[in-house]
């Protein structure tokens, strides 16, 4: 019990921990801001498939030949001249936060269902085997770097030497919370090994069978509610990052950073939630079907086999679907956000 109530606790310190981290390391590793707005022009050779940025010439007027006024390190002006730049930073180490403090509930829930449930060590590592390919997935989608046709956000900082001294650094971070978003995604595999050995056990009655089918809907829903969460706010720091490097530079005649890569990405991760969540419900469903069926040759009251529903709730239906299209949502949001004038 008291394993069981500490999670809590150490989810909120890991929280706190991740966002005071990644605040820190983001401040560590932005570059003093330019002191105007380079422009591009945007060339493309079709022959040789080369892209070429040529920078237009600045016509702002230099006044370096008077004496300053006040002098102070350009760092502290980052966020000033870039204040978009401040928004990413505070929505990443939001998402960094919680994703750190998304560990141990995952992790713990998954523990508890493999000794709950008894999971042979094979299905533990066939789960294993299952996120590693979700994790590469999802690092693949992300990078943007999987078609080969895309320039992704951290290309272009690196390329341009722009926002960051090391770009890769931002990326590793990325990878973690990819990492672990991923414990999650684990934990909803898993359900799936667990599912089946609801039915076992010839000394347990109907209601019995039914409490342990409702745990995992239960967890399946948290956990789903979890990587929505996550991948709802790396949509949206992914668009604010987009935002940033415009308002570091342009290019005058293309646009790189289309707000339909934003609506795509979106669209993708929805479809990922989908994929994971739904074979999950619908097994469960099945399990259900099976336990009233066998409920039912037993002589079962019509009272206590009206209690065997999952979900079923109007809240709970909503809930769910809203956990689904978050990536989507998160796109819109990022949409309405690209229109305030920070």
């Amino acid at each position: 019990m008291k394993a069981a109530n500490s999670w809590p606790i150490m989810a909120m310190a890991l929280v706190l921990f991740g966002f005071v981290l990644s605040i820190y390391a983001i401040n560590r590793q932005i570059k003093p801001p330019a002191a105007t707005h380079a422009k591009f022009q945007l060339e493309i050779d079709t022959n040789l498939q080369l892209a070429s940025f040529y920078q237009l010439p600045d016509t702002t007027q230099s006044i370096t030949a008077n004496k300053p006024v006040v002098q102070m390190d350009s760092k502290l002006l980052a966020y000033n001249l870039n204040p978009k730049l401040m928004v990413w930073a505070l929505v990443f180490s939001i998402l960094f936060g919680l994703a750190l403090g998304s560990v141990p509930l995952s992790i713990g829930r998954s523990a508890y269902l493999i000794r709950i449930f008894g999971i042979s060590w094979k299905a533990v590592f066939g789960s294993i085997a299952g996120i590693l390919v979700f994790f590469v997935l999802v690092l693949y989608v992300s990078s943007g770097e999987g078609s080969g046709k895309l320039l992704s956000a951290v290309q272009l900082m690196m390329d341009f030497k722009i926002l960051f001294f090391d770009p890769k650094a931002i990326e590793v971070m990325i990878t973690i919370v990819v990492l672990t978003g991923s414990f999650a995604a684990y934990g909803i595999l898993l359900i799936n090994f667990c599912a089946p050995r609801v039915l076992l056990g010839e000394d347990q009655s109907a209601m019995q069978r039914f409490s342990k089918l409702k745990l995992l809907d239960d967890n399946l829903n948290v956990l789903l509610g979890v990587i929505s969460i996550l991948i709802m706010l790396s949509v949206v720091a992914l668009s604010v990052l987009h935002q940033a490097i415009q308002g570091q530079f342009t290019v005058v005649n293309a646009n790189i950073f289309p707000s339909e890569f934003i609506y795509a990405y979106g669209l993708v991760f929805t479809i990922f939630l989908a994929i994971i969540y739904l074979p999950t419900h619908f097994h469960l469903n099945q399990i259900l079907l099976e336990m009233k069926q066998t409920a039912g040759d037993m002589g079962l009251q019509s009272e206590e086999h009206s209690k065997m529903v999952l979900g079923g709730t109007l809240s709970k239906n909503f809930q769910v679907l809203f956990a689904i299209i978050a990536p989507l949502i998160g796109s819109a949001l990022t949409e309405m956000l690209q229109q305030v004038a920070f």
